[in-house]
């Protein structure tokens, strides 16, 4: 990976992403099938982890049972600056399951859950021209 983690700009990066109040998260599978979910809260407990809490969907949660590597983009489209985070999931905790199943659908439950990442690299963001060099 390019660039070596700054706890900084991971400070910045999850400040970033309270204040939009959403980071993007990639997953992919075993096969390399990647798959998009968003979280709508990060925090920062401190050192080089990150905390993603949301009711992730069946496939997000395979995929990091499969392939703990993910990648997390928090960006702010009005001055175009945002952070790529780059890092493992070393622990998923369960927070709370709905009283039943959504209507409609499988019977799958429906679980909130918060993924704790261990954050490998920070990189720079941006829709315009940039360089994927760590903050």
């Amino acid at each position: 990976m390019p660039g070596v983690l700054g706890s900084g700009s991971l400070r910045e990066a999850v400040a970033l992403g309270e204040r939009v109040g959403f980071v993007f998260l990639v997953t992919s599978s075993d096969d390399g099938i990647p798959h998009l979910a968003v979280a709508g809260r990060i925090s920062g407990p401190g050192g080089a982890r990150v905390v993603a809490k949301e009711w992730f969907c069946p496939i997000t949660m395979a995929n990091v049972r499969e392939n703990p590597a993910v990648a997390m983009v928090v960006w702010d489209r009005t001055d175009d600056t945002g952070y790529q985070m780059v890092g493992r999931v070393v622990d998923v905790r369960d927070l709370a399951m709905v009283d039943g199943y959504a209507p409609g659908q499988e019977p799958v439950p429906q679980v909130e859950r918060e993924l704790v990442i261990r954050v490998a690299d920070v990189l720079r963001f941006r829709q315009g021209p940039h360089s994927d060099v760590a903050r």
